[in-house]
């Protein structure tokens, strides 16, 4: 192994690569889940001055609303490509971060294989791996919480509090399997 292919990111770039291949027949699909419709409308909805839970419900944190009418904004409502780039930007970020964890803690093989599942795994439509939804947005929040804890310096530290609450923000559930890590 020469001195420049051991510094090289070929792990994460082929792990990012094989997630967007694989996901590429979910970029042709239309808006048509449910929850899909429901945060695009309630983020159209109070994009007009409606207030959110007031006078537009649904059972979602903001978060997910807000991103929806940025979204909204950037064109989603004439293409939905556009939700499914941030769908597998998403999963290709909790991939990579993945990838990151583990190697801290164990051999970059293993980092590897680790990130090619989770990958597979998010991508799967079985498991709604082709929406954006709750779970998918919150997800590289949370594991990248998780990998900024690993840190010693406070600044590392601050970072991860932050990034928790903001999946937490996104799904309130992350606070199990926050108690789940410590434990």
């Amino acid at each position: 192994m020469t001195r420049w292919s051991r510094h090289l990111p070929w792990p994460p770039l082929a792990v990012a690569a094989g997630i967007v291949v694989l996901r590429l027949p979910s970029l042709s699909e239309p808006q048509w889940a449910s929850d899909d419709g429901f945060y695009t409308a309630v983020a159209l909805i109070s994009s007009k001055g409606v207030p959110l839970y007031a006078g537009v419900y649904d059972n979602s944190p903001p978060i997910i609303y807000w991103l929806h009418r940025l979204l909204i904004a950037l064109g989603s409502l004439h293409d939905h490509l556009l939700v499914q780039l941030v769908a597998t930007a998403a999963v290709v970020a909790s991939a990579l971060l993945t990838y990151a964890v583990v190697k801290r803690v164990a051999s970059v093989p293993t980092a590897l294989l680790a990130a090619s599942l989770a990958g597979f795994a998010l991508s799967l439509p079985t498991l709604d791996g082709d929406l954006l939804g709750v779970e998918l947005v919150a997800l590289p929040l949370f594991v990248g919480a998780l990998l900024l804890a690993f840190g010693s310096r406070p600044i590392s530290l601050v970072g991860a509090g932050a990034l928790l609450a903001l999946a937490l923000a996104t799904r309130p559930t992350y606070a199990l399997d926050s108690l789940a890590l410590t434990v």
